[in-house]
């Protein structure tokens, strides 16, 4: 590939990473995959098209990034649990216990009433509203995810575990609570609410908690 290839995968990652800083995570899961159909365009564009036919580059890398944009859609919720899945699979590697729990809930998706169609986010915009419909849709949910503390009695693995995973549920979506064995010491109790304040999650605590726990509210 070229430089100015190069250049312009590096600006298109740039441009998807910043505006995903201020999106829930269906908008995100749709600009990435409007981002990645692009990437894959460009990608098309170097072997299909001549290097100086600039028509047959632009109509490549448009339609790349309108499949992109097609199966980039996924909910809130469906994010939310590959999130939770993926921090399951790190803390197994470190040696925990971890057991998670989801639950089906239902959604409303926009929905094209002229062909039935779910609507990703990165294509509302062009589909007239009165074309746009509600429908209901079962996703799969995160419900709970606990890990077992390897030493039940040692405050420090107990608020690794619950930065790890309240860091986790900053990138979630939804509302979540932490619940935990009753805090050793009242700096623990403070440093645990306030890193859950700033993750958007509530602490709760649990006498009988063997474990840390996040779960969904």
């Amino acid at each position: 590939m070229n430089k100015h290839f190069n250049l312009l995968l590096c600006l298109l990652s740039s441009i998807v990473l910043a505006a995903c800083a201020n999106m829930n995570n269906a908008q995100q899961g749709a600009l990435v995959g409007a981002g990645a159909g692009l990437g894959a365009g460009l990608l098309a564009s170097e072997v299909l098209c001549n290097k100086n036919d600039v028509a047959c580059r632009n109509r490549t890398m448009a339609a790349g990034a309108v499949v992109g944009a097609s199966v980039g859609y996924i909910t809130g919720h469906e994010r939310d649990l590959q999130i939770a899945e993926q921090l399951a699979v790190n803390l197994r590697g470190q040696g925990y216990t971890v057991r998670t729990e989801t639950q089906v809930v239902e959604v409303a998706v926009p929905v094209d009433s002229r062909t039935g169609a779910e609507i990703p986010n990165a294509q509302l915009a062009g589909v007239p509203k009165e074309m746009v419909v509600n429908k209901p849709k079962k996703v799969n949910a995160i419900k709970s995810l606990t890990v077992v503390p390897k030493n039940p009695h040692d405050g420090n693995e107990r608020m690794r575990l619950s930065r790890e995973l309240l860091a986790s549920a900053g990138r979630m979506s939804g509302r979540t609570q932490l619940i935990v064995a009753v805090p050793s010491n009242k700096r623990e109790r403070q440093e645990l609410t306030a890193l859950a304040r700033e993750k958007n999650a509530v602490v709760r605590e649990d006498r009988a908690a063997s474990g840390v726990t996040l779960a969904a509210l």
